[in-house]
């Protein structure tokens, strides 16, 4: 996630989660090819990622997400593990546009029971593996329309991003904001395994709460999708494979509105989070563990 991007809305990660220029009230009545078309201007592009993906003003937001990772092997698609997923988010002003932090919660869940776990079956060799939650930030990084800034990593991984992002589809009332980023992932101790990740992630907005500039965070729902490398824990070694994601979601406005099934998770492991969301912001970076 180091260096600065050039304007170019396919080529910027200030696109992500974005819902193109559609905060400008002239758009909710112009034709959908009007409305695509306008939609990724930059100038308005941020606002409307802003309120989206985020926030305007100190205002919190808060996504969560249901997922199933995969084995594929031989063609061949094998459940391992399933995924409750959540974010934490805020932003503030800067010049030229403004600055995203977010930390996001992954915990592993058993695919019979849905319960969090810190054991998971490898299917293929059939060891049982240690797996503790996943907590990854918080990581800020900054928009603006002349490019974006990226942490240069973190903590124990260099991270390099190739982003893929634009606004995909505006028909009637749904707004759609493809988002497709290539990470590759080099840990800092010597000699200790990288991997590389691929995200497809599709944002649902609607064009009249874009439309509205009094709303300051729209709401929103995601599908998402991904595949990588083995990673080092499944120990699947020089075996021929990848890993696959599948999982949706959507946005909500306050962090008790989650779902039971992840909000249970986080009064159990982490209450001071579910007692502080916003505080949970202001922490140093947990360890990097994909």
């Amino acid at each position: 996630m180091d260096g600065t991007r050039e304007a170019g809305l396919t080529r910027r990660l200030v696109l992500k989660l974005a819902a193109g220029s559609l905060a400008l009230p002239a758009i909710a009545g112009a034709a959908d090819s009007d409305a695509l078309a306008a939609a990724n201007q930059p100038d308005n592009l941020l606002r409307a990622w802003r309120r989206l993906r985020y926030a305007e003003g100190d205002t919190l937001a808060f996504w969560w997400m249901r997922a199933t990772k995969y084995g594929l092997v031989d063609n061949r698609l094998t459940p391992l593990f399933g995924m409750e997923i959540g974010n934490i988010a805020r932003t503030h002003d800067v010049p030229g546009g403004f600055a995203g932090t977010s930390l996001e919660m992954v915990f592993f869940t058993d695919l019979g029971t849905g319960r969090r776990t810190e054991v998971v079956v490898n299917p293929y060799t059939g060891e049982s593996l240690p797996r503790k939650d996943s907590l990854v930030g918080p990581t800020t990084i900054t928009y603006r329309d002349s490019g974006t800034e990226y942490p240069s990593g973190l903590p124990g991984v260099k991270l390099e991003i190739e982003p893929l992002t634009k606004v995909f589809a505006v028909e009637g009332d749904d707004v759609w904001i493809r988002d497709d980023t290539t990470a590759r992932v080099t840990p800092l101790a010597e000699g200790a395994p990288r991997f590389w990740v691929s995200d497809w992630s599709t944002y649902q907005g609607s064009r009249a709460a874009l439309a509205d500039p009094a709303l300051k965070s729209v709401p929103g729902h995601v599908t998402f999708n991904s595949v990588s490398s083995w990673l080092d824990w499944m120990k699947m070694g020089d075996r021929p494979g990848y890993m696959l994601s599948r999982g949706s979601g959507r946005k909500f406005a306050r962090f008790d509105e989650l779902p039971e099934s992840f909000l249970d998770i986080v009064r159990e492991r982490y209450p001071a989070i579910l007692k502080d969301p916003g505080g949970a912001l202001e922490r140093p970076a947990y360890t990097f563990a994909p």
